[in-house]
């Protein structure tokens, strides 16, 4: 339908479009008018209505269509249009300009349309704007105190705004109504050299400040237009422009199967669920349910392999047909993995039928493995592994000693489509097994099942079963008749604490082993390890030399660029979770399987040094920040659970999630002001001491919620809370705020000099949020980096400025000083200033040294010396980080060892979890030589069946 707004994305591409509408700016002659639609662009070049003037256009350039009607996004990085201006807009005597304008995140200090000098003094000569979240008016001579509107824009919806000098009076108005005015200067600013006339920026200081949203139109005149023209304009367009979708969760993309994909959202409000979709760009098909709801969930069920697609959400907003903004999912990021159809079955149905079907549901139920590698000991003729294959995502390995089942099986199984892809038969020792260290998260017997005997060593499987839910289901059914014993089946029991184990005589007689986490396995379940922050998973495993466990995805295109420091892989439960390119993934930590993954268009964070991730793990669970909202997803099948939401508060300014933390069953979180988040979509490094690379994300609210309900606990208002410093250990939430009055009235969520006064180490109660303790302190010249650490009952606050690193050192019970330290940095570059502290045992490792926690004595100054751009993750025997490649320094033998040939990203890749270093992919993007862009598992050797280990 017309009045249906899409969206398609062009790479500066000519583009034949909309027919030019009749407008008022027309007829009224402005001297330069811009309709930014998609029959004025050429190349890099914009052509201006009256076709006298030509502007270019910085960035990509994505139009926006509805009734009639269209618009360019700008994407609050890069886009603005700059042109030359018509010379009696230099220094007017009299000047109106006007615009339609969408703006998506208020800014302190953003540009619509204007003058702007391109070099020093950067001076302005007049700027139709806005300042937060309030329309701005800087006429001729009136920069330092322009007119503000009344009006508080609302993100996404769209405004006719308008200003006018005639010489004595300057007026804006908003939506054909005046809202300010003032006199005008009586001295006007002289022309400047170099100036240009910018659309969809500003310039604040020496940065350019870039408007995120979109604009429709643009007109200057060299004459002040009357107020009923403004208004004219106003209503010559007002209905044009559908009001915002209200889509309050998502939308996410999960692929079902070879050829399907779920997308889901939540609205506000009731209303049919529709998706537009297409590769061509066109969204040209659609898929559609016309019950109301607000929880949506709609099957796109024709999708083509290795495409990119666009889509859009469209609904409805007070009867007024309306679309959100088109996205993209990508299927070459589909793995599931093809589907077993039951009318291409090799076997007969014959009266072993039954026996395999029912054997197989038995299996799939009893033990809830349904992904991942199950491994069939003992072939027979390939029929339990077809069921298998027939009713889970398993990949299958059946493995058999008798050469002639293992070719049996192979030819009943070769006459199907699915034999190399879900199914795999090999001829091989049942006692001897040739595979490697817990591949297997299902283990069960083909010959077992018919014979009632089984010539497998138990150790032996027990040995490929995967930690943390791998699981052997062995036995007989009682549709056959059991020889197999008790005294059989207790052999393959399990006497490890951790593991459960049974014997089952309901149908039969089984045996069940699920095996538990590994004895020593530690975790990475926040950003830096725990919630502690000490870099440290506690894994007593990771150590010596190191072997592949197992390669493959994710590789390199899904994943962002590697240099904005970007939130860290985690572990938990057995599983690898890891945040793409808005994308998620999570994986099976000891054989790599992908066991789901979402395209999710709106999550992404940047900028770790300055921030905190987006992203936490417990056993059971991933959360994930998404605009002002956290999801829980199942981290088993990423099935969303809860939706977790900011507590209500008193401030009506709109905020976002910020800090993230899971510690038992609190979930932690902090609204910082809305668009506060780095994103790093454009490869920015934040490397530089300049203030966009190190201004600090902060946050006004901290507060705990039920990370099973979201049941709201209790919340925190005190300073400004410096985001990087949010620390839990003991029962405590520690942090680092500001009580400087210029940090408490910014409107800003990222802040410099603000936040370097004023400042007070904070403790509050975790179970409470009661107000413990706070120590006023100076830790100023942590101004390009803080961190805040605990381990060993002391906090470290560390960070860098002016060439040096500097440590302070407080107890936890009342944050009393204990030691300060400064040194010189070894580099100032690729990561050098802004390391992120390690703590192992009672050690603080900062850059190369190594401090006793409580008594600041200097233990050791042997550290490697790093290449890259990284910071160091550690076990308790070793740290990993990027060197020339994958890097790991083994703390007992001070020797320093490399993978060749893989390399990490610019932060933290390398993970010592679960008993062994998780690699995946981060290094996209990266220039550097040698580099095999892969995921990869690495275990110890000393766990593999090759070097037995020592008990």
């Amino acid at each position: 339908m017309q009045n249906i707004a899409t969206k398609l994305t062009y790479a500066l591409l000519f583009l034949v479009g909309l027919p030019s509408l009749a407008t008022a700016q027309a007829a009224n002659k402005a001297v330069m008018h811009w309709l930014l639609q998609p029959e004025y662009v050429q190349h890099v070049t914009i052509k201006d209505a009256t076709g006298a003037h030509a502007g270019q256009i910085n960035g990509i350039v994505t139009h926006w269509y509805g009734n009639n009607l269209a618009a360019l996004e700008f994407d609050g990085l890069h886009n603005r249009i700059v042109a030359e201006p018509v010379e009696s807009l230099l220094a007017p005597q009299a000047l109106t300009v006007s615009a339609w304008v969408m703006i998506d995140k208020p800014a302190d200090h953003g540009g619509i349309a204007g003058l702007i000098q391109k070099e020093k003094p950067f001076a302005t000569g007049w700027l139709l704007g806005y300042q937060g979240d309030q329309f701005t008016f800087a006429g001729p001579g009136s920069t330092d105190k322009p007119l503000i509107s009344q009006t508080k824009f609302q993100p996404g919806r769209w405004y006719h705004v308008a200003a006018t000098d005639d010489g004595k009076t300057q007026k804006l108005f908003v939506n054909g109504q005046q809202e300010a005015s003032a006199e005008s200067p009586t001295e006007k600013n002289a022309a400047l050299p170099g100036q240009q006339f910018v659309i969809g920026a500003a310039r604040d200081g020496e940065q350019i400040v870039h408007l995120d949203g979109m604009i429709h139109e643009i007109a200057a005149y060299d004459r002040p237009l009357e107020a009923a023209a403004i208004r004219g304009q106003y209503d010559s367009k007002a209905t044009a422009f559908p009001a915002p979708l209200e889509i309050t969760v998502g939308p996410h993309v999960e692929f079902l199967s070879r050829t399907a994909a779920v997308v889901e959202w939540e609205t506000a409000h009731p209303m049919p669920s529709v998706v537009a979709y297409g590769v061509d760009k066109q969204l040209g098909q659609r898929v559609t349910n016309a019950q109301p709801t607000t929880q949506h969930r709609v099957t796109i069920d024709d999708i083509a392999p290795d495409s990119i697609y666009s889509f859009q959400i469209r609904g409805t907003n007070n009867d007024q047909e309306t679309a959100g903004k088109t996205h993209v999912f990508d299927s070459h990021f589909n793995y599931t993995l093809p589907t077993v159809v039951d009318d291409q079955s090799p076997y007969p149905n014959d009266e072993l039928t039954e026996l395999y079907e029912s054997f197989a549901e038995r299996i799939l139920k009893e033990t809830g493995v349904t992904q991942g590698y199950c491994l069939v000991l003992g072939v027979e003729q390939g029929r339990l592994a077809y069921e298998l294959a027939k009713r889970s995502n398993l990949k299958i390995v059946a493995v058999d000693d008798n050469p002639a089942n293992a070719a049996a099986a192979r030819a009943a199984l070769g006459e199907t489509p699915y034999y190399g892809l879900r199914i795999s038969i090999h001829e091989g020792s049942l006692s001897d097994l040739p595979y490697g260290e817990y591949f297997a998260n299902l283990v069960v017997s083909d010959s077992l099942l018919m014979r009632g005997k089984l010539a497998a060593d138990p150790g032996e499987t027990y040995r490929v079963l995967s930690p943390s839910g791998g699981t052997a289901y062995l036995g007989q059914s009682d549709k056959r008749r059991v020889t197999a014993t008790k005294t059989d089946l207790k052999k393959w029991l399990s006497e490890d604490p951790n593991d459960e184990s049974h014997i089952d005589e309901n149908g039969g007689l089984f045996a069940s082993v699920r095996r538990g986490p590994l004895t020593g396995a530690g975790q990475w379940t926040h950003q830096y390890g725990q919630a502690d922050n000490a870099s440290c998973s506690q894994d007593f495993l990771v150590r010596g030399k190191m072997n592949v466990q197992w390669w493959g995805r994710p590789g390199p295109r899904p994943m962002p660029d590697r240099g904005p420091r970007n939130p860290a892989p985690l572990s938990a439960g057995g599983r690898l979770y890891i945040q793409g390119d808005r994308v998620l993934f999570s994986l099976n930590a000891y054989n790599g399987t992908v066991l789901w993954s979402k395209q999710v268009p709106a999550v992404r964070r940047a900028n770790m040094p300055r921030d905190c991730s987006n992203m936490v793990a417990a056993d059971d669970a991933l959360y994930v920040v998404e605009g002002d909202h956290v999801l829980k997803f199942d981290g088993q099948t990423g099935k969303p659970t809860v939706v977790m939401q900011i507590p209500a508060s008193d401030d009506s300014a709109p905020v976002d999630w910020g800090y993230l933390a899971c510690v038992g069953d609190t979930l932690l979180g902090s609204a910082q002001k809305s668009g506060a988040g780095y994103l790093g979509d454009f490869g920015e490094w934040y490397d530089k001491s300049e203030p966009t690379s190190i201004a600090k994300v902060t946050s006004r609210r901290l507060f705990a919620l039920d990370r099973n309900t979201g049941a709201a606990q209790w919340y925190y208002q005190g300073g400004v809370i410096i985001n990087s410093t949010l620390t839990v250990a003991d029962g405590r939430v520690y942090f680092v705020e500001s009580r400087n009055p210029a940090a408490l009235d910014s409107t800003a969520g990222r802040l410099v000099d603000e936040v370097q006064t004023g400042q007070f180490l904070v403790a509050v109660d975790l179970k409470t949020g009661e107000k413990l303790w706070e120590q006023p302190t100076d830790l100023s010249d942590a101004s390009r980096v803080i961190y805040l650490v605990h381990t060993d009952d002391t906090l470290a606050v560390t960070g860098s400025s002016n060439g040096k690193y500097h440590i302070w050192a407080f107890n936890n019970e009342e944050g009393k000083p204990l030691w300060k330290e400064s040194f010189a940095m070894k580099k100032d570059d690729h990561g050098g200033a802004i390391q992120h502290p390690v703590a192992v045992g009672s050690t603080l490792y900062c850059e190369l040294r190594g401090y006793n926690l409580r008594t600041g004595k200097l233990e050791r100054t042997d550290l490697p010396q790093r290449r890259g751009c990284g910071t160091m993750a550690a076990s308790n025997y070793a740290f990993f980080y990027r060197h020339r490649f994958h890097g790991m320094w083994d703390l007992e033998t001070n020797t320093q060892s490399e993978f060749q040939g893989i390399r990490g990203g610019c932060w933290l890749g390398q993970i010592p979890a679960a008993g062994l270093m998780l690699a995946p992919e981060s290094s996209a993007g990266c220039s550097c030589t040698h580099s095999i862009q892969i995921s990869v598992g690495y275990i110890p050797s000393a766990m593999t069946k090759q070097t037995p280990a020592s008990k």
